[in-house]
């Protein structure tokens, strides 16, 4: 076997090197493409999809009155009550509450919506996975619109409690991720969509949500 000449070979070793180089910056390049993909999908295009809290005094007193009405819903209202645009096409309105007793019986925190004219057009039902069918939702810790998949979506996080009894010990928390679909007609599909923060999260705010939901944007 010949030996390569010393030079020769140096310059192979420094060629290899560059070119594993510009492999490695075209592999950092795409991972950063993607990751401010994913970032635009959830905080750029969001903007198309916005919460915010209801100011409007005259509407606050309607949306309580036709919440307050509702058998199949308990109004809280220290949990607060938004405002939802969505793409711009589509305003609703959300009064927080729960179905059943927090307290005693098993329990569901609730967003019910509203339209413009007042009318109710669906809830957003929080269905908690984690442990068996003692769960109780305790209370809604927060809310945000979230793009998903190009598609409006909202996260809500809550508290919740293990089956009995009541202690601040057995209370957890899940984060749920509900994907929109207005309708010419003004009505709203609402699916929960437990694929991307998984159904038994313990997710506790909305800020790590929405990080696990950009890296979902990603895929």
């Amino acid at each position: 076997m010949i030996p390569q000449n010393p030079k020769k070979q140096g310059k192979n070793m420094q060629k290899n090197s560059v070119i594993a180089i510009m492999q490695l910056k075209i592999v950092i390049k795409n991972i950063f493409l993607s990751i401010i993909i994913g970032l635009y999908s959830t905080i750029v295009l969001s903007k198309t999809t916005s919460i915010e809290n209801v100011k409007d005094g005259v509407t606050y007193d309607r949306l309580e009155e036709l919440a307050q009405k509702r058998s199949d819903f308990s109004y809280r209202p220290d949990w607060g009550m938004f405002s939802m645009s969505i793409k711009n096409l589509n305003t609703y309105f959300l009064v927080l509450g729960m179905n059943g007793n927090d307290y005693s019986n098993r329990s569901w925190c609730e967003a019910a919506f509203f339209d413009n004219n007042y009318r109710y057009v669906n809830k957003a039902h929080i269905n908690i996975m984690d442990h068996d069918d003692g769960n109780s939702c305790f209370y809604i810790d927060g809310i945000s619109a979230v793009m998903y998949r190009k598609q409006p979506a909202m996260l809500i996080t809550v508290t919740y409690r293990r089956g009995e009894p009541y202690r601040t010990a057995n209370l957890y928390n899940f984060t749920a991720l509900f994907v929109l679909t207005p309708h010419p007609d003004g009505s709203l599909s609402i699916r929960q969509d437990n694929s991307c923060l998984g159904a038994m999260n313990q997710i506790d705010t909305l800020a790590a949500a929405k990080k696990r939901i950009a890296r979902c944007n990603q895929k």
